[in-house]
């Protein structure tokens, strides 16, 4: 049940978020977008920065210390708020005023503000298991977003809008949603440095991990913003947004539900090979359908998005590859997530961080979107190959990786044949009916026999003691 409702949670937010785009590229023009786009990572990297790692330490001393939830909120908060302020504050400076100037500084770091805080409640909400306020924050922070650019186009179009607008519209959304959080979950002011400590030496590595992922997600547009133009980012992130139905909508919930119950088979007869092979087959199986689906509807999602943009269907494949390849670094990382070892998860995230720098440095010049989109594949497959090696040395799995190939080649086959004359002629619904029938009998021919049982273990109850993903929680 828990993981139907996070996959509902991260499903609406996603959707959310992806109708926001073309609102946004209507709003202010591909090239203010692209400004955009440069923006908003720097103001989530700020506030998980700001919050020093406390947010993940509050998910070990809640879910896996036992401590009630509004207390161990008022034991951290206070004591970290002057270092949040100050972050905040240079934070704003360093953001607002090469591109917005002087007078957007206030806020931006009110945003930086307020985002850390809903940030932690959020995180606060799944160690404690409180699905509800955790639907509310996460669902509804896209959805008010929304629903304001909505009615501000509707009244407005086609009258442009600035970016300080869309900075203000953000800063509704997201404080209206914390400040409703900080009204249900009501923490207590029971300021103790010693739990702040434990939160941030716990946290601190897996925030370190977190940023370097966020470097290795948003490197690519501005390393495009430095060699090309705002209107180039704007029309990547077109292409970058498109693959969040398979990111947001397949694996925030997976990487939500999976560290719960990844340590309840650790102690499996088996090590949990089976579980975890079986969770690595399904993970696969749902990303490579849903992105197969953006694939084939490619052309007619990036005009729906942004009317006019040239379509680049290497651009689209590319990033695809790019999302799923990340996406499963989660399944297959059982050992680096060990007590002792949560420190070592930085090392491929840095590995594929730096590859994608230097992959874009070389390739963007020459290639432009296609070597963005190389860049990010080329992290990616260096992040994954990395933390295989690593994760295997700690805690051997089994993982029947011939199948999960011939799962992947059997869906490059189907999209191909589907994208390519005479097919690609037949209205898109008739080719996404063949591709979806075509992927239960490709499915059905890699799942293998004997391991079906397992899947009544996917949706099994959550088990306390759950260490949270190192990148988990923030997707930009």
């Amino acid at each position: 049940m828990r993981l139907g409702i996070y996959a509902g949670v991260t499903a609406s937010a996603a959707f959310s978020t992806f109708l926001a785009g073309p609102v946004l590229v209507r709003l202010l023009g591909i090239e203010a977008f692209g400004t955009w786009s440069l923006i908003e990572p720097l103001v989530l990297m700020a506030a998980a920065a700001a919050l020093l790692g406390v947010d993940h330490g509050l998910i070990k001393q809640v879910s896996h210390d036992g401590n009630d939830l509004s207390p161990a909120l008022g034991r951290l908060v206070p004591i970290g708020l002057p270092v949040l302020l100050a972050v905040a504050g240079l934070a704003g400076i360093g953001i607002a005023v090469p591109v917005l100037g002087w007078g957007a500084v206030p806020a931006l770091a009110v945003l930086i503000v307020v985002e850390a805080v809903l940030g932690i409640l959020l995180f606060g909400c799944r160690a404690a298991n409180r699905l509800a306020p955790y639907a509310i924050g996460q669902a509804g922070r896209p959805a008010i977003f929304l629903l304001a650019l909505g009615i501000v186009l509707a009244l407005t179009w086609p009258t442009r809008l600035s970016l300080m607008d869309i900075v203000l519209f953000r800063l509704l959304a997201a404080g209206s949603l914390a400040l409703l959080l900080v009204m249900i979950l009501r923490p207590g002011p029971l300021a103790r440095r010693g739990a702040y400590a434990d939160a941030v030496r716990y946290g601190g590595f897996i925030l370190l991990t977190g940023m370097l992922a966020q470097v290795a997600e948003s490197g690519d547009r501005f390393l495009l913003a430095w060699f090309g133009e705002r209107a180039d980012v704007g029309a990547y992130v077109v292409y970058v947004k498109l693959t969040a139905f398979v990111g947001q909508g397949i694996t925030m919930p997976f990487m939500l539900w999976f560290p719960v119950e990844r340590f309840a088979h650790l102690n499996d007869p088996d090590g949990g090979s089976a579980f975890f092979d079986q969770a690595a087959h399904l993970l696969l199986a749902l990303m490579l359908t849903v992105a197969g689906m953006v694939g084939l509807a490619g052309h007619e999602l990036v005009d729906l998005f942004a009317p006019g943009l040239a379509y680049d269907p290497w651009t689209l494949v590319l990033l695809i590859m790019a999302i799923v390849t990340v996406g499963m670094t989660y399944p297959f990382n059982v050992g680096l997530l060990k007590p002792g070892h949560t420190h070592r998860n930085l090392y491929p995230v840095g590995a594929g961080a730096l590859a994608a720098i230097a992959i874009g440095a070389v390739l963007i010049p020459w290639l432009g979107l296609q070597g963005a989109a190389l860049a990010k594949l080329g992290g990616a497959i260096v992040a994954l190959g990395t933390l295989m090696v690593l994760s295997q040395r700690i805690h051997r799995v089994a993982f029947r990786h011939g199948r999960m190939v011939g799962l992947c080649l059997g869906t490059a086959m189907l999209g191909t044949l589907l994208g390519a004359d005479p097919l690609a002629g037949l209205p898109l619904a008739v080719r996404l009916a063949m591709f979806l029938t075509g992927m239960a009998v490709v499915v059905g021919l890699t799942a293998g026999r004997g391991r079906l049982h397992k899947l009544g273990s996917l949706t099994g109850a959550g088990r306390s003691g759950a260490v949270p993903s190192p990148t988990a929680g923030r997707v930009s």
